[in-house]
């Protein structure tokens, strides 16, 4: 065996490797959506939900309306998303 076998060997099993820990990484990502898809809302979920509805859409962009006991930073980033993902309850979580 020269060193050129060696060297092709190597890259092949560190192909091998990152293909291997890749696929794990996806299926931890895409397993998990399936559950949160099919199960209704925390009811603290659609509270924050609907504020951030509200928000982004237009509606009550201060939430002035609402009587709000949280920090407003998380509830603005939902409403973002929102605004880029549409609404929906995988969206919200």
């Amino acid at each position: 065996m020269d060193f050129n076998q060696i060297q092709i060997h190597r890259l092949s099993r560190a192909s091998v490797l990152q293909l291997t820990l890749l696929v794990i990484f996806g299926l931890g990502i895409v397993l998990p959506l399936s559950p949160l898809a099919n199960s209704p809302l925390h009811p603290d979920e659609a509270l924050y939900a609907y504020w951030a509805k509200l928000i982004s859409s237009g509606i009550d962009p201060m939430l002035d309306s609402v009587p709000v006991d949280k920090p407003p930073l998380f509830i603005y980033l939902v409403a973002l998303c929102f605004k880029w993902l549409g609404f929906a309850d995988t969206v919200a979580r």
